[in-house]
């Protein structure tokens, strides 16, 4: 059950979480942030395991790919730095956002025809530092030690089926 507060649905296929361009160049990650925050109430973590989408409104006519913009990947990592639950709630069947904020959050290069991509130390780094919210959440008693190798094994999963060293095809 959803506590009243939260404005939560109490139950849904996918939940989508909008940032926009306003709040993103305001460095503001609030209003993102206290959604991501209610998810982790006992109540919610279930329900909202694997069914959370995060999208950036606003650059649609920007050239660039997002994890190029740098107020996009500030703003990205002020949200990181203070909620980085994402392996937990990230759904597995959306192949962008997590691979979105793979990139935006590690060191990107571009290959001699332009696309981004990040090295296989810069994904090992980016995996490595999210497991360890994960193994919090098993160490408090929120996750059993099944399930945090459930969400390892869907993490690991994730990556080799979208491993393609840049971010999209053109």
């Amino acid at each position: 059950m959803v506590k009243k507060f939260t404005k939560l649905p109490p139950s849904v296929d996918m939940l989508i979480i909008q940032a926009s361009r306003e709040y993103i160049e305001a460095g503001n990650i609030q209003p993102v942030f206290n959604i991501l925050e209610t998810l982790l109430e006992p109540e919610n973590m279930k329900n909202y395991a694997d069914r959370v989408m995060l999208t950036i409104d606003g650059y649609n006519s920007d050239s660039r790919e997002l994890c190029e913009i740098p107020e996009v990947r500030k703003w990205l990592f002020e949200l990181d730095r203070k909620w980085p639950y994402w392996f937990y709630f990230i759904s597995p069947h959306d192949c962008l956002t997590l691979k979105f904020i793979a990139f935006t959050l590690s060191e990107i290069q571009k290959d001699s025809t332009g696309q981004v991509f990040i090295d296989g130390d810069q994904l090992v780094k980016f995996m490595l530092d999210h497991f360890v919210p994960m193994n919090e959440f098993e160490d408090r008693g929120l996750i059993t030690e099944a399930e945090n190798m459930r969400i390892s094994q869907k993490i690991e999963n994730y990556f080799k089926e979208n491993a393609k060293p840049i971010i999209f095809n053109r």
